[in-house]
């Protein structure tokens, strides 16, 4: 990634993804976020911590050039991009999700914008990105969007923790009539 761009890791503490200590962190998540105003990690923090059992590797990055050029070198699970933080990979919304969504690979990308309409969503989705959502979204919301989109889509690093399951209604059954011994069957002749 070019040394003007900022680069941060959230929880990691270094801008590699691909280092020995990343990879000494079990089957963590790598989660790239693409946000020019750097308030996406602080949003997902904890979100992120109580939604998955190994704390995910979170970098954070500022623009679609960096973002593409990092993607050249390593592999993330899950890519979350602020629309308007990737003007500087093409002017149309679908030529940055498109060029993004080359460099990503199988990581699942999901694009947050301030109003993601209906055609936005469409224009995306056309464009490769698996989901869009609206930036006015908590970061439960989000972290919630990404398990879901996981979930359906099979990619089991980025599932997030199970919901708690309900106790089961415990259904009266009938009661299991009695089947006769065979030496009450016989009758003497």
């Amino acid at each position: 990634y070019p040394e003007d761009e900022q680069c941060t890791a959230v929880q990691s503490g270094d801008c590699d993804p691909m280092t020995e200590a990343s990879f000494g962190a079990g089957m963590a998540m790598r989660l790239l976020l693409i946000d020019r105003g750097q308030s996406l990690g602080p949003l997902l923090s904890d979100a992120l911590a109580a939604a998955f059992v190994v704390p995910p590797i979170v970098i954070e990055i500022a623009g679609g050039k960096a973002a593409v050029e990092l993607l050249r070198h390593s592999a993330f699970d899950v890519l979350a991009a602020d629309l308007p933080s990737l003007r500087d990979l093409a002017e149309k919304p679908e030529d940055r999700v498109g060029r993004l969504v080359r460099a990503a690979g199988s990581a699942l990308v999901l694009v947050l914008a301030e109003d993601c309409s209906i055609s936005l969503s469409l224009t995306a989705m056309r464009s490769g990105a698996h989901d869009c959502a609206g930036r006015h979204l908590d970061g439960a919301a989000i972290v919630a969007r990404i398990g879901e989109l996981a979930r359906r889509l099979g990619k089991s690093r980025a599932m997030t923790r199970a919901a708690p399951v309900e106790p089961a209604i415990e259904i009266a059954s009938a009661p299991v009539p009695a089947i006769p011994v065979m030496s009450d069957l016989v009758l003497p002749m």
